[in-house]
């Protein structure tokens, strides 16, 4: 394919500054210089480990977005330097080998670092990620609540495999699909699905996995090392409707309910300590001991090494 003249080839470390950001792409893509910028882009072929990949530096003080229609980040590296970024899924579509290697400010950028709005009748998969904290590291909200939240708006599908998450106070915050209306009319969910496969998610102080559809999965992953002293540390919970967790191996509990709704989630062959489960707040098997907290295969173990298609 012929290349635009003004694109940059992708190498090993091709990386661009705030003031070069506006004006210059990286590997086949436009990257956004502030919020609700618009942007151009052609999708990148995909490998399960890329030949090279493209670097994104950011400057303290600078804000980024970018946006699953607009943008293809497969096999990119992205270091904050205490910026912040934000990645909002607005539409279906791949990314694949995406690493973040943390150190991001999002003190005031609501939501979480990735956004899920995806259309109804489509779906967005993430597939080999690695994502550091945030400059407040995972102890508490101030700066950075979430990794993946999940919008009211979000009606389609969207699936988080292969991940490796940590210093995050809420990791998964993907309950608000789910939301009925009869909590609120106007905050209605439009009921679209949220996916984790072969997650492995430590160093949170609030919940690791949180869920609220009933189409909504949580399939062979890790919730471990969790800040116990600083937050309930749910490695999953159940706040709407009846979510699936299955062969979740998990270091503290599964809570069910909220204030709302009493949902029942279904639980497959999970291993953990239990917590305060009770029987009536889940269906399904009763958790067993013996819980393997150790990085699934397939999983990158840095931000370097998931840009790289580099997994454990």
């Amino acid at each position: 394919m012929a290349r635009d003249g003004n694109e940059v080839d992708s190498t090993d470390d091709k990386s661009q500054t705030a003031g070069q950001a506006s004006s210059r792409s990286v590997g086949r893509r436009r990257f956004l210089q502030g919020v609700g910028a618009a942007v151009a882009t052609t999708g990148l072929a995909r490998t399960a480990r890329a030949d090279s990949n493209d670097v994104i530096r950011l400057q303290s003080g600078e804000s980024r977005l970018f946006r699953s229609s607009q943008d293809d980040l497969s096999n990119t590296l992205v270091v904050p330097n205490g910026a912040s970024v934000r990645f909002v899924l607005d539409s279906g579509g791949r990314w694949e080998n995406v690493g973040i290697a943390g150190n991001a400010d999002q003190t005031g950028a609501g939501g979480g670092m990735f956004a899920t709005m995806v259309p109804e009748g489509e779906e967005f998969v993430l597939d080999g990620y690695y994502t550091g904290g945030t400059t407040s590291s995972g102890r508490n909200d101030n700066g950075g609540h979430s990794f993946v939240f999940n919008s009211i708006d979000h009606a389609g599908d969207a699936t988080f495999k292969n991940g490796f998450t940590t210093d995050w106070y809420q990791p998964y915050y993907c309950s608000n699909s789910g939301n009925p209306a009869h909590r609120n009319e106007d905050h209605a969910g439009r009921g679209g699905d949220i996916h984790f496969e072969n997650l492995y998610t430590e160093k949170f102080a609030h919940t690791a996995y949180r869920l609220g559809t009933d189409g909504s999965t949580c399939v062979d992953c890790v919730a471990a090392n969790p800040y116990e002293d600083h937050g309930p540390a749910r490695s999953a919970w159940a706040f709407f409707n009846e979510p699936t967790y299955e062969n979740l191996q998990f270091e503290t509990y599964i809570k069910s309910g909220s204030r709302y709704d009493h949902p029942v989630p279904r639980l497959v062959s999970c291993n953990g300590t239990g917590g305060r489960m009770m029987h009536g707040d889940y269906q399904g098997d009763d958790p067993s001991d013996g819980a393997d907290l150790s990085v699934p295969d397939g999983v990158p173990t840095s931000a370097e090494a998931a840009a790289a298609g580099d997994r454990s």
